[in-house]
């Protein structure tokens, strides 16, 4: 069941600043160059709540102090009455054609895994311990938990729609967001919070991204009920703010994201082509074919079949690898259940990396890195800056919800959301315990 509530976000003041300006991509997709991106386009742009560049444990503090002194010159500023945030998003898809997600922002009762809302990728412990001490300084949710719901229907995108009927939204372009335009409505009307809320009442929800964000809240929640800290007020410890999506939406897509081998060693080729061969039909294809070799991979998926494209540094040709037989899977992890093994990212990391190219599951941590666009990936193999490249097909959204109801876990980089949720539209300041 998900309980969920309107609260009192703080936004940034429209008569202050340019939203274009402040917003952010996630902390974790903020490269170090984007960092200083961001930190020249505005003083007040988020980067410096959510990614503070000051040394050490500074960060934390520096962080506290800016969102106290945006508040107090009202650069921020908080809603007066309890609101839900309408958040649509216009992109194009990877064949160009032009998409809406249409999400919602509101408030979720935090609750265990198992108990409404389940995930379905592991986290590291560093990311949380950083989130963690971010939390505890400023005493807000900075981020967005983007999580999944099934409604097919589409009853609450219809509330949602008929909420914002007329009314002009704020909007936000990032410039490392490929041409996204990121639309956002308070929707502040009794009888449209009541059918949203009530809407969403049954509904299990699922971690699309932000599981890093969603345990920290949940650990901070320990700490302060380990001390007896209590609050009665929606923006309280006990609940965290979630940007909600339908999965049965077809604005919602992912996106594939692809495998980059830094060495492959003394691999003989005559050796690599008897592996490939032992599990895979290999069909080569000349450096010119990149479109046919897109184009395999997309049939493949389409009939149902597990393929990979492979380029290796030193050779001219590219390959697509189809699977022979699913059942080599069943012996490679008996221990996990047949959707788990069935999905590309499994295979990839189980059978492609480990048995052919020696990159065990556990040691792709500094050997394995992650892409999302194809080409990319194939340039960096042809300009000798990779060893190998392995393109993948997207995880499938029934994919995504068979593996969290199993109660596992995907793989690293198994879904890639595409667009990111914004940092810096709506913020949750929790609210002083009361005494």
């Amino acid at each position: 069941m998900a309980e969920i509530f309107p609260f009192r976000g703080i936004r940034y003041n429209p008569e202050r600043v340019d939203l274009s300006e402040v917003v952010t991509q996630p902390y974790d997709k903020i490269s170090p160059e984007m960092q200083e991106e961001y930190y020249l386009r505005s003083p007040h742009n988020f980067v410096r709540l959510n990614l503070n560049r000051s040394p050490g444990e500074r960060r934390y503090s520096e962080a506290k102090e800016t969102l106290e002194r945006w508040l107090d010159e009202q650069i921020l500023i908080q809603d007066s009455r309890p609101t839900v945030y309408a958040y649509y998003q216009d992109y194009r898809g990877e064949n160009r054609a032009s998409l809406t997600r249409k999400g919602f922002i509101a408030l979720f009762k935090l609750a265990e895994y198992g108990k409404g809302i389940l995930p379905h990728e592991r986290t590291l412990a560093k990311p949380k311990e950083d989130r963690l001490k971010l939390m505890r300084a400023t005493r807000a949710n900075l981020g967005q938990v983007f999580v999944l719901y099934s409604d097919p229907k589409l009853v609450v995108n219809h509330l949602l729609d008929q909420a914002i009927a007329g009314r002009a939204p704020l909007r936000a372009v990032d410039p490392f967001d490929r041409g996204t335009t990121h639309r956002l409505w308070p929707i502040q009307d009794q009888a449209s919070l009541e059918g949203i809320v009530e809407a969403m009442r049954d509904k299990t929800l699922f971690i699309a991204d932000g599981h890093h964000r969603y345990e920290t809240a949940l650990a901070f929640r320990k700490e302060m009920e380990a001390v007896g800290a209590e609050c009665s007020c929606p923006e309280c410890y006990h609940n965290v703010m979630l940007t909600f999506v339908n999965m049965d939406d077809r604005g919602l897509v992912i996106f594939p994201t692809h495998r980059l081998i830094h060495e492959l060693g003394e691999q003989e080729p005559a050796r690599l082509k008897r592996e490939l061969a032992r599990y895979f039909r290999v069909e080569k294809l000349g450096v010119g074919e990149r479109e046919q070799l897109l184009a395999g991979l997309r049939r493949a998926a389409e009939g149902g079949r597990h393929a990979f494209g492979l380029a290796l540094r030193g050779l001219e040709d590219y390959y697509l690898l189809e699977l022979k037989d699913e059942a080599v899977m069943d012996k490679l992890v008996p221990d996990r259940s047949p959707e788990w093994r069935r999905l590309d990212v499994t295979i990839c990391h189980y059978l492609l990396l480990d048995k052919v190219f020696g990159i065990g599951p556990d040691a792709v941590e500094g050997k394995v890195d992650y892409k999302r666009s194809a080409q990319e990936a194939l340039e960096l193999v042809a300009a000798g800056k990779e060893a190998g490249a392995i393109l993948l097909n997207p995880t499938k959204v029934e994919e995504v919800r068979a593996i969290a109801r199993n109660g596992e876990r995907m793989p690293q980089k198994s879904t890639d959301f595409y667009p990111k949720m914004l940092s810096g539209l709506v913020l949750n300041r929790l609210c002083s315990p009361e005494s």
